[in-house]
């Protein structure tokens, strides 16, 4: 996130349909989900300490779309799932491992 731009990093995404002042935090939600998945797919790999870190990646980004949007449910439903997923996490394996 702090090495390219939100439009290179999802090339995809119509960037120009979206309010400039609402990019950035855009980005940052997209950014969060991309962590989720791959964290959930540590998971089931049994990668507990990769799983960790990118949950606690979603979160940082997530907590980041708060400050911008403190009122967003979606930001929150997610937050709450990448919280969840961690503590899973967490409960799978030792502190140390996870």
């Amino acid at each position: 996130m702090d090495t390219f731009r939100y439009d290179e990093l999802f090339p995809d995404v119509a960037w120009e349909r979206i309010p400039a002042e609402h990019r950035q935090s855009h980005a940052k939600c997209l950014a969060a989900v991309t962590f989720l998945g791959i964290g959930q797919t540590y998971v089931k790999t049994k990668s507990l300490n990769y799983a960790k870190t990118a949950f606690e990646l979603a979160r940082s980004e997530l907590n980041d779309c708060l400050q911008t949007d403190p009122g967003n449910l979606r930001v929150r439903q997610l937050l709450e799932k990448s919280e969840l997923a961690q503590s899973r996490c967490s409960e799978s394996a030792p502190q140390a491992a996870c």
